[in-house]
């Protein structure tokens, strides 16, 4: 339904000014105001200190208004307040309007959403993916506070709803998060990232994010870049999906961000066959040294780690979980590194990069280590159920017991032990999973902080998104902690439209 066919019932005339026109073309948007009116409540608070009465005051609490905008599938964006009305039904209030204008739900792409984030995450948090549904890549994410962890369930405090209890059995992984030097997960906004001299998005459109993912489509190589306080051993992890050909350059350890080519820094050219390591120090470079992969991606997507020494100049290359190569610089540790990391692109070779996972390493080669091979060889019923893995990379089989005061006591085949979750990099389980179903009117809704979760959905209210989750149950969000809500999320042609509607 396009703006144009609005019957005139339903807008509401107001004077307005000479020249000032609002036209019902395709992809217009009209931006409304909408939410509840300001609201004023009389607080009165009596208090008593130390025998003395603090007399009475009045406090004037405003509601902002929350924005909206409804995305449908020809194009229009409408702005005003969604109310969900039935499975098949969405309502569209604003002050433009006399009365509600309806919209069949196949009719809508997306609400988007313009306020910001709740609140800021904490420095230390905990990343919880779920299992992927059949036929898709990622799962459900939630961030929040690792609240309890038993053989059952899993307990998160979230800023945006009352504590959500998982089934264990339907969770993929479960991270730490730091946000201290050295770490990072992301993307989660452009703003984080630089290139060129100046933040982005400004200074350049080449590089967009879009559902979490860095995504690439210039005409020319572009960089982008932050300083994330690389230490001295490191381990980088991230995603990379191209169109063609694989083509792209890391950066690590570089004195400027901000620039595709620094005074100094360790550099990696891959392709689909070979990477190429070039060091770079005080604006001049080394001899090109290459290898190729040991074996090369067959697909259009492959995941990445490089773990680094900074001292030696020694990185080994893994792909997709396997050893692809390793590299060394004809000048380890030069003396003017930084402590960024920069990805430049290849001109016309578009590309997306995502789950970007940086953190200390502890200098071991990625794979089991001995003592988790050694508790493989043991029978099923002496086996430890969880492992546990640190931020420097070690490695603790052991039974997650009780959370208290920051720390996670769990027992080990030798001795219970007490470790700080700021400690923990993930954990891991060895038991069968459970993948979740796909139900017809489910729902995708992106946090702003990032991740999302799919909802069979129920409601849409003022201020609350409520729906059923195999993994969580009933559950109601705050509508503040999104950035969008998806509609007909298993339709192919939907999809397209959105991802059509995304670039324009």
């Amino acid at each position: 339904m396009c703006l144009a066919r609005l019957s005139n019932r339903y807008l509401k005339v107001t004077p307005s000014p000479p020249n000032n026109k609002i036209t019902a073309a395709k992809a217009t948007t009209i931006t409304m105001t909408i939410g509840k009116p300001f609201i004023t409540r009389i607080l009165t608070l009596a208090s008593v200190v130390a025998g003395c009465s603090l007399p009475l005051f009045a406090e004037q609490e405003i509601k902002k208004p929350l924005q909206a905008k409804l995305l449908l599938s020809n194009g229009d964006r409408l702005s005003g307040t969604p109310k969900f009305i039935n499975a098949q039904q969405l309502a569209l209030d604003s002050a433009y309007l006399n009365e509600p204008a309806t919209f069949d739900i196949p009719q809508i792409l997306s609400i988007q959403m313009d306020q910001g984030a709740i609140t800021p995450t904490p420095e230390i948090f905990t990343r919880i993916q779920l299992q992927n549904r059949n036929q898709e890549t990622n799962g459900d994410t939630l961030i929040g506070q690792l609240k309890e962890l038993n053989e059952d369930n899993i307990k998160l405090d979230t800023q945006y709803s009352e504590t959500l209890t998982l089934k264990r059995s339907m969770v993929q992984s479960l991270n730490i998060v730091s946000k201290r030097q050295g770490h990072y997960r992301g993307p989660n906004s452009l703003h984080e990232w630089q290139t060129s001299t100046k933040p982005l998005p400004e200074a350049n459109e080449s590089w967009r994010l879009k559902n979490h993912r860095l995504e690439f489509k210039g005409a020319s190589a572009e960089s982008i870049g932050k300083d994330l306080g690389l230490r001295k051993k490191s381990q980088i992890s991230f995603d990379v999906a191209w169109e063609t050909h694989m083509n792209f350059q890391l950066q690590l350890y570089s004195s400027d961000v901000k620039s595709p080519k620094p005074s100094s820094c360790y550099q990696f050219n891959f392709d689909s066959y070979a990477v190429v390591m070039i060091t770079r120090t005080k604006g001049k470079e080394s001899d090109p040294s290459r290898q190729r992969f040991a074996e090369r991606p067959s697909k259009k997507e492959a995941h990445f780690d490089v773990c680094i020494n900074r001292e030696t100049g020694i990185a080994t290359i893994y792909i997709n979980g396997k050893q692809a190569c390793i590299m060394q610089s004809p000048i380890a540790e030069p003396d003017d590194l930084g402590t960024g990391l920069t990805f430049v692109s290849h001109r016309l070779r578009p590309i997306s990069i995502s789950n970007i996972h940086v953190s200390p390493w502890n200098g071991i080669p990625l794979g089991k280590l001995a003592r988790n091979q050694a508790d493989d060889d043991l029978p099923a019923e002496a086996k430890q159920p969880h492992d546990i893995i640190l931020m420097n990379g070690d490695s603790v089989p052991c039974t997650v017991g009780v959370i208290q005061d920051g720390r996670m006591i769990v027992n080990t085949k030798h001795t219970p032990i007490r470790i700080p979750i700021e400690r923990i990099k993930s954990i891991n389980w060895k038991d069968k999973r459970e993948e979740p179903k796909k139900y017809k009117g489910d729902v995708r809704a992106w946090f702003h902080h990032g991740g999302f979760i799919t909802l069979k959905l129920t409601s849409i209210t003022e201020d609350k998104l409520s729906g059923y989750s195999q993994a969580l149950g009933d559950v109601s969000i705050d509508l503040a902690a999104f950035s969008k809500i998806d509609f007909n999320i298993y339709n192919a042609a939907a999809n397209e439209q959105r991802q059509k509607h995304a670039e324009e």
